[in-house]
């Protein structure tokens, strides 16, 4: 994803809220972070289901299936 596509995902306050929270952090800091929240994402994606045929529709569109 480009740099131009977090911006638009994000409001610029959002922005400026993260740098001023990750501001001083050290590379260990932030990749212990970083990997604290992946972890959570990626155990909220194991629990995601598609309940309905559109949505399986959906992905295999996407993949071109």
């Amino acid at each position: 994803m480009s740099n131009q596509s977090y911006r638009s995902e994000l409001s610029e306050e959002k922005i400026k809220q993260i740098l001023s929270a990750i501001s001083g952090l050290t590379y260990s800091q932030w990749s212990n972070i970083k990997s604290a929240v992946d972890y959570i994402y990626k155990e909220k994606a194991t629990k995601t289901k598609f309940d309905s045929p559109s949505e399986t529709k959906t992905v295999m569109t996407i993949l071109k299936l």
